[in-house]
């Protein structure tokens, strides 16, 4: 799996592996690459250019 993002209002996790792409995913503005982990929730979660 390249990436995996569950998000909600109260909670967001995610599992991501896209260190070898231009690719990354934008948490609550934070452009994440790689990394396995939870934050505070979000309303929306978008997959960017890295």
């Amino acid at each position: 799996m390249i990436a995996s993002v569950g998000y909600t209002n109260q909670e967001t996790d995610y599992n991501i592996n896209l260190g070898n792409t231009p690719f990354a995913v934008e948490v609550k503005g934070q452009k994440l690459t790689s990394g396995q982990g939870k934050t505070k929730g979000a309303d929306e979660v978008d997959f960017v250019l890295a």
